[in-house]
């Protein structure tokens, strides 16, 4: 229903002449789906238009991983694997794709990766926001950060380490901060001295994670409600779109009085996969990772010191 309702009185014949288009046409149609039809309608395993879109699809599911580009040699043999076709028929799509424009070749620190065009927009445009953010000021009240530290302390009947205040004054002197390390660290405790101090003020938070289960331990670890960012935002199923956005943004509720419950829980570890920023866009960005992620790429603190990012990125560990 949904082919004929995008394509009306030619959808049948675009479908026999190229159902690959279907996934890039039509919300909802993968890969798979498509490769069903083609094969009932008699298009060969070894078509130039197959080894196109198994490529999209292995580039769009890298992004599961949080990756916005692939290294080519791993996309080739990614690609080779899933149509198992020879790997040539992989170049020569790879090859036609690149020079059409429907894909970038781009070297970063040395290695060729290659991106969908609307991903590597897309990354740009975060990377200028995010550089945008970084620079304006912060909204909150005054706060005298000895006296805050001390009242922490004493309602928590926890002493932060010299890690935790660190991150502590950055997240309050800062609109955009990235805190990681390892599990036993304090990452908990450190967001809920956030929260406790800000909730203070009366600073009106939410509180959201990449996924479900995330999203429960924070919940879990906070006594507060969070959510997904696709809850948060309020994402269409329909469009793949966010419904709430800079035209539409959130309403904010108010942390409550009470919250001074802490619990000993450790915060969920984001699933490997960082954003690869791009230098010219704003340095580099990256996200709540674990330093061992997958193989052949740098650890967070290796990346951090290589390309130092636009907002401070804090490492806790744990106290001696």
């Amino acid at each position: 229903m949904r082919i004929f309702k995008t394509y009306g009185e030619q959808a049948i014949e675009k479908v026999r002449q190229n159902p690959y288009t279907l996934p890039k046409d039509i919300y909802g149609i993968g890969f798979a789906t498509a490769d069903q039809i083609a094969q009932k309608v008699g298009i060969p395993r070894d078509s130039i238009n197959r080894a196109k879109a198994g490529i999209d699809h292995v580039l769009l599911g890298a992004t599961s991983d949080g990756h916005c580009a692939l290294p080519l040699e791993k996309l080739k043999a990614t690609a080779v694997k899933l149509l198992e076709v020879p790997e040539a028929l992989v170049e020569q799509a790879l090859s036609q794709m690149l020079t059409s424009g429907s894909l970038l070749l781009e070297e970063i620190d040395g290695e060729p990766l290659v991106f969908l065009p609307h991903l590597r927009k897309a990354e740009e445009g975060i990377a200028a926001k995010i550089k945008l953010l970084a620079g304006m000021p912060t909204l909150y009240p005054p706060i005298d950060f000895g006296k805050a530290i001390a009242w922490c302390e004493r309602r928590t009947g926890k002493t932060l380490a010299p890690s935790q205040r660190e991150a502590l004054k950055a997240v309050l002197g800062n609109r955009v901060v990235i805190i990681t390390g390892g599990p036993g660290v304090g990452k908990s405790t450190l967001v809920n001295s956030i929260l406790m101090i800000l909730g203070a003020k009366g600073v009106k938070c939410m509180l959201c994670a990449p996924t479900g289960r995330a999203a429960k331990r924070l919940t879990e670890t906070t006594g507060l409600e969070a959510k997904t960012v696709h809850r948060l935002l309020q994402i269409d199923p329909a469009t793949g779109r966010f419904t709430r956005n800079e035209s539409h943004t959130l309403s904010i509720p108010k942390i409550g009085k009470g919250f001074e419950k802490l619990k000993r829980a450790s915060l969920p570890r984001i699933a490997p996969g960082c954003l690869k920023m791009r230098p010219s866009a704003a340095r580099r960005f990256y996200d709540n990772c674990p330093n061992r992620i997958s193989r052949n790429v740098p650890t967070l603190d290796e990346r951090v010191r290589a390309h130092p990012p636009l907002t401070p990125v804090i490492f806790l560990v744990s106290s001696p």
